[in-house]
């Protein structure tokens, strides 16, 4: 299969006062090298050329957990780390200005007080919560150059988090923390050609077919007693490695949403209908399935359990393990076989398109606090920056996940695309709503079916927090 080089072209478009960067689409030639065809206008970035902000900082704040997204001392040939820091000279130079990061957590006591000390704040969902039901944010609406329907956006995660008609959360191509956490379906190349699975690891992808009930059928033949003891455990061969918050994954996979918006655009409760509890009991059944997968919290060695389930794949002693990207970086140099990379299944080949997701509780997040003084500068500089790091940031990660033993060719390239630009969000479980992710991993590993049950006990807790959310919109307007 030919490889498809993608040129970027930055054109520059005098109107008035502003400059437009657009990447424009490739086709492929005969040498197998793009080039560009006519403008598509969905990706320009229509930022401010001025000089007005010229020696001013634009200030980040964050905890531990975005502050790789953000930050960068200087290039030292770690492959993220100089795309961050190449990124950030591109929009410092572009404006004069600044970027500085502030490591800390006491955002909610600055803003209260009405202090101007940040333009941007990143954290994972407890800071998001906090931010929301404080009324610290702003609605990006009120940020005129971002466009957050451009394509290096996250405009699912933008919509997703609507609340009260106000979107305030948001992320995009510069966060390497969404990417790191993203979930996949890493594949044992070996083991697929042994049991005649090879011809099929993309196109079943291509052609609409990977779904769970094709993955637990391919596991079939795979699992088996190689150790030769007479117990199927962490020394024997198996279809599938998965852990607990799998289901989770699985359920996102599948298009369901614990939170959701109704016709007039406010949250309820959407695990409370027969549609998402048939899905979610078909799910259960898969989830705790022993026969073709093993679980990371099934295993009994005294050791850490995720390094014993990612040590199984490595050794290749499995057809297909559940993977956040960061993991697949990590070990990559540790795999025993070629593998690929593919994304979640979906529940069913009725299922329009895949859905990718990304763990909750770990992903970076953003907000701009309501303290700003010159909503210009911040959403011209989150613009561009953001429009910056797809040509940086992204496809440094690219190189990082296509290191090693994995196949740096157009089959890896599109399935990482199809991952990434499909990736979706759930408010109920990124702001754990009402406990949601523990909930949700409650009832879809237990060990009988409690799913009815459960989610009718959990239905009016779930309403009255999400009207608490909706209310703090209302009152902080």
């Amino acid at each position: 299969m030919k490889r498809i080089i993608c040129l970027t072209l930055c054109i520059l478009m005098l109107s008035g006062v502003f400059v437009a960067c657009a990447k424009e689409e490739p086709i492929e030639t005969e040498e197998s090298i793009s080039v560009t065809t006519e403008k598509d206008m969905s990706n320009v970035c229509e930022v401010p050329d001025t000089d007005e902000w010229k020696g001013k900082e634009f200030r980040a704040w964050s905890n531990e957990y975005s502050k790789t997204d953000m930050f960068s001392e200087g290039i030292n040939g770690e492959v993220i780390n100089d795309a961050v820091y190449k990124r950030n000279m591109m929009v410092e130079d572009k404006y004069g200005i600044k970027l500085t990061f502030t490591e800390g957590s006491n955002m909610l006591a600055t803003v209260s007080a009405g202090d101007d000390a940040f333009e941007l704040y990143g954290h994972k969902y407890s800071g998001m919560n906090e931010a929301i039901l404080n009324g610290v944010a702003v609605d990006i609406e009120k940020l005129t150059y971002m466009a957050p329907e451009k394509s290096w956006w996250n405009t699912d995660l933008i919509d997703s988090f609507e609340i009260g008609g106000k979107r305030m959360v948001f992320s995009g191509d510069f966060s390497q923390r969404i990417m790191d956490y993203s979930w996949s379906i890493i594949v044992n190349k070996r083991m697929a050609t042994e049991n005649g699975l090879a011809d099929e690891i993309y196109t079943t992808v291509r052609d609409g077919k990977w779904t769970i009930e094709k993955l637990k059928q391919n596991c079939a033949n795979v699992t088996g007693d190689t150790s030769g003891d007479g117990v199927m455990d962490h020394n024997d061969t198996w279809g599938f490695l998965s852990s607990k918050n799998v289901a989770t994954a699985l359920m996102t996979s599948s298009n369901i949403k614990t939170v959701v918006h109704d016709s007039k655009g406010s949250l309820k409760f959407n695990l409370n209908n027969a549609t998402s509890i048939e899905k979610l009991q078909e799910i259960w059944k898969f989830s705790v399935d022993g026969s073709f997968q093993l679980k990371a919290q099934n295993i009994n060695t005294g050791g850490n359990i995720y390094t014993e389930v990612v040590k199984i794949f490595n050794e290749g002693r499995a057809l297909y393990q559940a993977r956040v990207m960061k993991d697949v970086i990590a070990s990559a140099s540790k795999v025993k076989d070629e593998y690929a990379l593919i994304p979640l299944p979906k529940y069913d080949e009725d299922q329009e398109n895949y859905i990718s997701t990304f763990q909750a509780h770990s992903s970076g997040t953003y907000i701009v606090p309501r303290t700003i003084t010159d909503p210009d500068f911040v959403s011209a500089v989150l613009e561009y920056m953001c429009y910056c790091s797809t040509d940086t940031v992204r496809v440094a990660y690219y190189d990082n996940v296509l290191q090693g033993r994995a196949a740096k060719d157009a089959d890896s390239v599109e399935m990482l695309d199809l991952i990434f630009a499909s990736a979706t969000t759930d408010l109920g479980l990124h702001l754990g709503v009402s406990g949601m992710r523990d909930f949700v991993d409650k009832i879809l590993n237990s060990e009988t079916n409690i799913i009815a049950s459960e989610i009718s006990g959990r239905a009016e807790k779930v309403t009255t927090e999400l009207f608490k959310y909706e209310n703090s919109v209302k009152v902080f307007g």
